[in-house]
């Protein structure tokens, strides 16, 4: 088949004229990590300045492994494998995480000591828990608006087939420490989505094939700024961020085996190309485990100051409707 060419100008007029006017930005984004061996929880306020952080002691769940956003309710999700495969919604303005009591299925039991992976399909509104020991699970909400029949929506957690490549593309047997799938559009499901990973052992980023396990390499994660292949650890994680199907983000926040720096990487999905985004990492608090994020704003929360003047000014105004009145 004969590919004509375009010139570029005309082609990227015609790019811009049919893409939407907004897409996932960094400044527009917020991300979470876990800290304190799984105890604490860091806010990144604001995705394109790393230095802007809160972090919140988590309460009521033990430790978190990983975390995933799911994109309908646009809420925080934990999964706890020390915690006998919990999973746990996280309030990200106090840190309180409460149980959904799903039910664990048999044959679950990601390994207590692996590195986890933990993210929502937004095709099918039920996420999917991955580890460093080839363990692949699906967590399904009780109050999922996907279609799951026969698997759900019941609120558990069930053991599917295990990771393995299908070919020699890895050349060690896998890691798979992150995970992540596109069209994670805010609000809505999304007709369709593909899942990728990151594999510590291979440094490398891949696809998963869903509930068959099959990975397939996609590329070395290089470094764009030296051309070497970076040397990661099996801690941090994997996100794509989405504002609308098609718009997808890469972004891998990681910890480096040599113990330097974390650091935030944009992740090209087509060969594995990473950009250094920024440092990521603040005294008392590294390493970082999992990732998630979202182009939902961060919650601010109204400090008790600031209760007291809307309360106070709200009485103010009844004062004086009563005024008026008299």
């Amino acid at each position: 088949m004969q590919i004509k060419s375009v010139p570029f100008v005309a082609a990227a007029v015609a790019a811009l004229s049919a893409a939407p006017a907004f897409a996932a930005t960094l400044s527009n984004s917020t991300g979470y990590a876990l800290t304190n061996n799984g105890n604490s929880l860091v806010v990144f306020n604001n995705l394109a300045d790393l230095s802007d952080t809160t972090t919140l002691l988590l309460s009521g769940s033990g430790t978190i492994d990983a975390l995933a956003w799911r994109p309908v309710t646009q809420q925080l999700y934990g999964y706890a494998s020390k915690g006998d495969d919990a999973v746990f919604v996280i309030d990200t303005m106090t840190g309180v995480a409460t149980n959904t009591n799903a039910t664990i299925g048999s044959g679950v039991a990601i390994d207590n000591s692996a590195g986890v992976g933990f993210d929502f399909n937004n095709t099918l509104d039920a996420a999917r828990a991955v580890s460093t020991r080839e363990d692949n699970a699906v967590f399904v909400p009780g109050d999922t608006i996907g279609t799951l029949d026969p698997m759900g929506p019941d609120g558990r957690v069930f053991a599917v087939t295990d990771l393995a490549y299908s070919d020699s593309t890895g050349l060690m047997a896998p890691d798979i420490f992150a995970n992540a799938y596109t069209n994670a559009v805010n609000g809505m499901l999304a007709s369709t989505t593909l899942q990728y990973g990151l594999d510590s052992a291979n440094n490398s980023l891949v696809t998963i094939a869903n509930n068959a396990g099959t990975l397939e390499t996609v590329g070395a994660l290089v470094d764009s700024s030296t051309d070497q292949v970076l040397d990661i650890s099996g801690i941090g994680g994997l996100e794509i961020l989405s504002d609308f199907e098609g718009d997808n983000l890469a972004l891998a926040l990681l910890n480096f085996s040599n113990g330097s720096t974390a650091g935030l990487f944009e992740i090209d999905l087509s060969n594995g190309r990473s950009t250094r985004l920024g440092d990521a990492n603040a005294p008392g608090v590294f390493p970082y485990i999992g990732f998630a994020a979202s182009t939902a704003p961060a919650p601010v929360p109204v400090p008790a100051s600031g209760l007291m003047l809307v309360a106070a000014l709200g009485g103010l105004g009844a004062l004086r409707r009563k005024m008026r009145k008299a």
